[in-house]
């Protein structure tokens, strides 16, 4: 049997200031916006472990649903997506301006660094914003007590920068109203930096103040009061020790060098906490060249003409135009060479699904996957045949197809051949797909015997009569009713 198969199928900062969609990856795919964060370090060498501040736009975030009011589905990660980065929200939600900071791993000294800002997740309900593992800190979470006097500037060398830093937040434990500026000083005692003045609440507690100033290795926080206060931790003066706790580091007046800072042997330590970060580098500047987009907007493939097809032809898949930078179909996870556009020809059975890129890191989307299947119809015409036969044969084709073609112009399921030959029969399905098959059907006439009788053909009871039906043509014999099988009886 022969079968034919015929057709039928800066440092610098960017901050984009439009919503993103994510990049096609497995990671927070229930966030359903993103923005691409680009950041470049201009030639300041290799900087590991660095913190970067960003400035968004929270208040019309929430005002569109887009944000959650508490800001718990905030979210950053590294350029791959999917590394998540710890981040601080330093002021607070809902405001046109609002400051977070994360920890970037490394920047590369020229180079650019891509990290994103996942939000619009109603079901996070964590808030992970945690300053202590974006910041490096000095100080004490102490809750002592103890009188700062007015007009006095106050230093400890418990408290020393390891390197140098910007300062981004102090906190202080209070029991008490008072008018206090923070400052910093270098390795020779010399004040660097001053804060404005903070008002300090009535409520004792902590309380956090934040304040940029530049600190250098080695030396140490400070701060000045005008109105006197309670917030130092407690301490017993070690003898010898000039004065009472805090007297031998402090100076009459707003600024100067804390000259006794360095002789101090009482172990003055305030209830206060320094965060910084590394250095000093030019805030963020903002970018809004990007369209924003859903990375839920419907970007679902199309099938025009259904998802079968007759084996050898195509079919065509297409998805919405949108505004992307390039399109790339798959075929079985595997990239179809040339298939960059809107609309694909499939030409070959299997799971198909398109990518579009927005050109940023992160920032493609992945259709809907569309499983492409042969409708080939499957005609059986069986083996080859050979039969005795006076009257012929009847070729039986399977009644399940649409039309029907045998060689000789018949439109029937079944042919009637009263000759030997091939015989072939085309059929199609519902889809127009098409198939067909040949058999060769043997017809051999049906043998005639001739009796031979030697000697007369009436005999006596007793006697017998020789009978022949040899013939060189047959192949077996029997006679009736004696059922003998020679070809002489």
């Amino acid at each position: 049997m022969k079968r034919i198969l015929l057709q039928c199928l800066f440092l610098s900062l960017l901050l984009i200031g439009a919503d993103q969609v994510s990049g096609q990856n497995t990671c927070l795919d229930n966030w359903r916006y993103t923005r691409a964060i680009s950041i470049r370090n201009s030639g300041f060498g290799l900087l590991n472990d660095w913190q970067v501040r960003v400035s968004v736009n929270t208040q019309a975030l929430i005002a569109a649903g887009k944000m959650n009011a508490d800001g718990s589905d905030i979210r950053f990660t590294s350029g791959d997506c999917c590394t998540q980065l710890p981040y601080w929200i330093q002021s607070g939600l809902n405001t046109p301006t609002t400051f977070i900071w994360t920890r970037v791993p490394q920047l590369a000294s020229f180079d650019t660094t891509w990290i994103q800002m996942y939000y619009g997740n109603p079901a996070a309900t964590t808030i992970q914003s945690n300053i202590d593992l974006v910041h490096f800190a000095i100080g004490n979470d102490s809750m002592g007590t103890d009188t700062a006097r007015p007009g006095r500037t106050y230093a400890t060398q418990e408290l020393t920068f390891p390197f140098n830093a910007r300062t981004v937040r102090f906190r202080l434990y209070s029991a008490d109203t008072m008018r206090i500026k923070f400052k910093v000083t270098n390795d020779t005692n010399m004040v660097t930096g001053t804060s404005p003045f903070f008002n300090v609440p009535s409520t004792t507690g902590f309380h956090n103040f934040d304040a940029a100033m530049v600190a250098s290795s080695g030396g140490h926080p400070g701060w000045f009061t005008n109105t006197g206060g309670s917030f130092m931790n407690y301490c017993t003066p070690v003898i010898p020790c000039p004065g009472s706790c805090g007297d031998a580091v402090s100076r009459i007046g707003d600024n100067g060098v804390f000259g006794a800072l360095k002789t101090d042997s009482c172990g003055l330590v305030p209830s206060m906490k320094v965060w910084f970060r590394r250095s000093a580098f030019s805030d963020p500047q903002s970018n809004s060249s990007w369209a924003e987009f859903d990375r839920m907007q419907p970007f679902g493939a199309l099938t025009p003409s259904g998802t079968s097809m007759c084996f050898n032809d195509s079919l065509p898949l297409t998805v919405p135009k949108l505004n992307a930078l390039s399109y790339q179909w798959f075929r079985n996870g595997a990239l179809v060479p040339g298939a960059t556009d809107t609309t694909i020809q499939a030409r070959l059975d299997g799971s198909y699904h398109c990518v579009a890129d927005f050109g940023v890191a992160c920032q493609v989307i992945s259709s809907d996957t569309i499983a492409v299947a042969y409708n080939t119809p499957s005609l059986d015409l069986g083996p080859d045949i050979s039969v005795c036969s006076d009257t012929g044969y009847t070729i039986q084709a399977q009644t399940i197809f649409q039309t029907y073609l045998w060689n000789d112009g018949s439109i029937l399921t079944s042919l009637h051949v009263d000759t030997t030959g091939s015989y072939w029969l085309s059929v199609s399905d519902s889809f127009a797909c098409v198939d067909s098959d040949t058999v060769f059907v043997t017809l051999h006439p049906l043998p005639v015997p001739v009796i031979t009788v030697t000697g007369p053909t009436s005999v006596c009871p007793g006697s017998s009569v020789a009978l022949t039906a040899l013939d060189s043509a047959w192949y077996a014999y029997q006679w009736i009713p004696n059922n003998e099988t020679s070809a002489n009886i």
